[in-house]
């Protein structure tokens, strides 16, 4: 995986991966399923795993869904449930690209702007969601 990295910063990119962290939203030791309750971090250092530096922060995919359909609602967008959010979403995953706009159920289309941006910070700035606890 190393190598990858390597080759996508120095020969694709063109830039030195030391200037450039990647945060990976990945659960430590690579599961299948990671469910959407928890995060982690996994500190490598030097191509190795330092496991006893694991975090493990209760805030996920299950928050940011719900932060995400918040902050459609607030701009004036109609989701009733999160239900209905998650089945636009997977409707376009199922498509394999990402599109700003999503149909809902009821045909109605929604428009996603800034809220792509605004909503993953939560990760980082867990109280946003009105949550104490670590940070990532």
């Amino acid at each position: 995986m190393e190598i990858l990295w390597y080759h996508a910063f120095c020969n694709e990119l063109r830039v030195a991966p030391k200037e450039h962290p990647v945060l990976l939203t990945e659960a430590p030791m690579n599961p299948n399923n990671c469910g959407g309750g928890v995060s982690h971090t996994l500190p490598i250092f030097e191509g190795f795993t330092l496991p006893h530096a694991i975090l493990r922060v209760d805030l996920a995919g299950g928050d940011l869904t719900d932060y995400m359909v918040n902050l459609l609602n607030e701009r004036g967008c109609s989701f009733t449930t999160t239900g209905d959010f998650e089945h636009a979403i997977m409707t376009e995953q199922l498509n394999m690209h990402l599109n700003t706009s999503y149909q809902l159920p009821d045909g109605h289309v929604n428009k996603i702007g800034s809220e792509r941006f605004r909503c993953p910070e939560a990760l980082f700035q867990p109280l946003l969601l009105s949550l104490e606890c670590c940070v990532l």
